[in-house]
Order: C-alpha cells, then structure tokens, then sequence
C-alpha cells in the first residue's frame, strides 16, 4: 500500500461506507475532469466500531484545494457557478428520493430496492463531483482564500484585533440563511401560542401541544440525521418551545425574517467603511457564498438520505440483515448483493467493527477487513499530534467574537449531550446539527476541525455566542471540568490556573 503522507479531514463521524466511499469515489476518480488541477489520486476512510475516519494526501489535499481557492479568489463567480451546480444536483437528488414513500417501499421487491439504490448513488456521484468543492475549500483553513481575506482586513484594521473579529464576522457572513431556519420560526410560532395559552411548563407544553409537537417531529425529524440515524425525538422538539418560554420571541422572529436584509446592509456598510475594491469585495463574497451553497447543497443530500433510510432498512429487514450493517456496503455492491448475499451477511458485521477503504486512481478500490484493516491502518496512519504543548492553550479561527469563562465539556456525540449545562464551553472535534441542544447551552463553542463555513461556525453566528473553529488539539489540551477562557477575538482558548 502507499506510504503516502495523509492528512485528516474529520474523524469520529458515523458517516457510513456508503456514503463516505462516493465522497472519497467523486473526489478521486471524478473531480479532475471537471478540475483538471486537482493533484488528489489517492483517499482513505477508515471506520472503527461504526465511527470513520476520511483521509487524503497531505500534499495533494493542500495543493488542490489552494488552486481551488486561488481561482475562487481571483474568480469569484467561478466558485459561484460550481456551488450552484452542485446544489441544483443535490435539490435534484432530493426531488428524486421524494417518490420513496412507505406504500411504495411496502410494495416494492428486493430487486426494485436495489434499483432505486443505484439510481440514487448515480445521481449523487454525479452532485459530488461538484460538491468536493465546498468540502476541500471549507475544511482547509488555511487556503488562499481565507489568507487573501484576512490579509485584506488586517491590513484595513491596523492589526486591531477585535474590530478584526467583528468586521470578519460580518464580511463573512452567508447571505441569507438555510432550510433549518424553518424550525426555528415554527417553533418560535408554537411558544408565542404557549405564552397566549398561559401554558410555560414543560409538561404541560408536551401534553397540551403533542399533535402540534408531532406534526414538527415528523416534519423536521430529517434535519437531525446524521447520515445513519435520527437522534432527535418529540421530547427534543417539545424542549425547543419550552426553552424559548421567557425569551423575546418577537425580537428573535424579527431577526431571522430580517436577516437576509439587514446582513447585506452590514456587508454593504463594512465594505465603503473599509473601502474595498472590486476585487476585495469579491473575495469576502466568495466566502460568504461558499458559506451558503455548502449548507444548502447539504440539507438538501440530508434530506435525501434520510429518505433513503427507509429504502435500505426495508431492505436490510427483507433479507436479515442489520439497518447499519447493510450501509457498509459500498454504492457499486448492492447489484451485487442478492447473488452473495450469504458472504455479505458474514463480513458486514465485521466491516462496521473494523474496516479500511482505500481508493487509487491508479490502483482501483480496495477493502480491508478486521486484523488485516488494523496492520494496514498502522502503516499509513497519521502520527499522533502532541497533547498539549505545556502552555495549556489552543489556537484557532475566531468564527464569532468575544471572551467568556467557563467549564470545559468534551461533546462528540449526542450521548455527551447532557452532560453540558447552562454557560458551558462546549468543546468538540466538529459539530452538527444533532448537538444543537447542547450547542444552545453552551457560553462558547471550540472545535478541533473547520473553517468559517463550518457547521460550528454558521451556528455560533446564529446564536450570537462565541466560537473558535480549527482549533486542532482542543479535546486532547483540555479536560472535562476544568476552567478556561474563550478568547474569540483572538482566536484563543486558555486553561485557567
């Protein structure tokens, strides 16, 4: 196998084989038609006990995704046209997966199941060829583009560090906001009716409001789906309403039906306060459309497979096999899994336990599994980053501004949830939208791994609540319960004695 330098884009995600091995096929084998510029031939997913692990060369990971940054830099509507490709795609990988109703699931054979599948991973190898955009752009911190803009507002700023953090924040900010806005202001909705009602007990919220709480359940429940489960249930919806009892609810429905206006307004204002150029502008609004387009594009794939989740549990129960065992099968496996099927049913299991995808463009598509996945991991794996550096501090971007103190609380998966409580500082290796309930807890928010356009970031923006993104070894230098302060301005985060 090659011993070629890798490089980490996430880890610890239940994002299955299925999913992850098209992402890794899209950037390897189909990216460099559409990018002749891409270097990436080579890509990794590693999965331990259901969790992965998605890795390319370091060399080539940098090198493209800085071409595709230096073109998006001097070319904004380039980036703009390949964002909205690959979300038109995606919208359409969603259109598609609308017909998989439960009727029609019911009725459907084996065989039929198997056919939806393929189309589905057609099309949506076909949206990732453009989607690699937004992920080898927005998960390299330190691309051009992102240099090129903070280069730009350090200059305009003489080095003034906070009014650097709120000019970026504003000049980064997406234009206007996502899908899962529509939760928000339908629950803001149900809680201004709780207040009418004098109802402001959970309990009561729960027991007076339950068709209420169920019709959102059933119709937002596809915005938690991490791609192998739903993690939120009505309980969690019911909660949402309770917590806003109290809050401005006129104030926070204004803000979000007003955002895309009065977020153009700041732009517009930052942009003759500072005097930019043409061409600075263009930079801050690939940026910000870089923001959009890659949560659009997302919500709309989430979407789509959290439908298909029903497609393949139906199959998964028609043949016996477990609903996350049949998601590590590979997209070009399922044709080829009625005629194998008793070879599958031995070795799924043991892929979801331990198992290694490599992909070449020169060498083709390799599965490793069990002790063997191990001894090959161990030739190829990164090296562990130190710990701490003895100063007992992390360092990375400012994604929303501010300085607060608080107790560290490791989160990397929903089960973490309750341990965070009100003024919080909730520190992760990624976000999503699952641990919104501990994100909305918390006095800041740091990760290891993202940029601005992070699920963590876009969020923190949102809330209004301080957050460092990329901080690299932030779960490894801190420890739950100690006390640090979040330096957001400067990007920041320090162990207090």
């Amino acid at each position: 196998m090659s011993q070629k330098k890798l490089t980490t884009i996430w880890s610890h995600r239940p994002y299955p084989p299925y999913v992850m091995s098209m992402a890794t096929e899209a950037t390897v084998f189909g990216f460099r038609k559409m990018f002749p510029g891409s270097s990436i031939d080579y890509g990794i997913n590693y999965y331990q006990n259901g969790q992965s692990t998605y890795l390319y060369p370091v060399k080539q990971y940098i090198d493209t995704a800085n071409a595709i940054a230096k073109k998006a830099t001097d070319r904004p509507d380039d980036l703009l046209r390949i964002l909205k490709i690959a979300f038109r795609k995606s919208a359409a990988l969603n259109r598609y997966s609308a017909s998989f109703t439960p009727a029609r699931i019911k009725a459907a054979d084996p065989e039929e199941l198997i056919r939806w599948i393929d189309h589905f991973s057609k099309l949506f190898l076909d949206m990732y060829v453009y989607g690699t955009v937004p992920i080898l752009v927005g998960y390299s911190q330190d691309n051009i583009l992102y240099k090129t803009a903070e280069r730009i507002l350090k200059k305009k700023t003489k080095g003034r560090a906070g009014t650097f953090a709120d000019l970026y924040v504003i000049l980064t900010n997406q234009p206007r906001l996502n899908r899962n806005v529509s939760l928000e202001l339908e629950t803001i909705r149900l809680a201004k009716r709780a207040v009418s009602d004098n109802i402001r007990k959970s309990e009561s919220i729960k027991k007076h409001y339950r068709h209420e709480i169920k019709k959102l359940f059933d119709k937002y429940k596809w915005l938690s789906y991490n791609l192998c489960e739903v993690s939120w249930d009505e309980d969690y919806i019911a909660n949402l309403v309770f917590e806003k009892i109290g809050q401005d609810l006129d104030g926070q429905y204004r803000n979000l039906m007003s955002y895309e206006k009065r977020t153009q307004k700041l732009f517009k204002e930052s942009v003759r306060k500072l005097r930019l150029t043409k061409k600075e502008i263009g930079v801050f609004e690939a940026i910000r459309n870089l923001g959009y387009y890659k949560w659009a594009r997302e919500y709309e794939f989430t979407e789509a497979f959290f439908r298909l989740d029903m497609v393949q549990n139906e199959l998964a129960k028609r043949l016996r096999i477990s609903p996350l065992a049949v998601k590590y099968l590979m997209s070009s496996e399922y044709s080829l899994l009625l005629d194998n099927l008793g070879k599958y049913k031995s070795e799924l299991p043991k892929r979801v336990k331990r198992s290694l995808i490599v992909q070449d463009r020169q060498k083709g598509i390799s599965i490793f599994v069990g002790p063997k996945a191990i001894r090959e991991w161990d030739k190829i794996k990164p090296a562990e980053k130190e710990k701490d550096d003895g100063l007992g501090r992390a360092k990375g971007s400012p994604a929303y501004g501010g300085i607060v103190r608080g107790t560290v609380r490791i989160v990397n998966s929903v089960r973490h949830i309750s341990k965070v409580s009100p003024g919080d500082i909730l520190v992760a290796v990624t976000t999503n939208p699952a641990l919104l309930p501990a994100m909305k807890k918390a006095a800041a928010i740091v990760t290891n791994e993202g940029g601005i356009t992070s699920h963590a970031a876009i969020v923190s923006r949102e809330l209004q609540i301080p957050c460092i993104v990329g901080a690299k070894n932030a779960t490894r230098i801190f420890k739950n319960g100690q006390t640090v302060e979040v330096d957001a301005k400067h990007g920041i985060v320090r162990r207090m004695k």
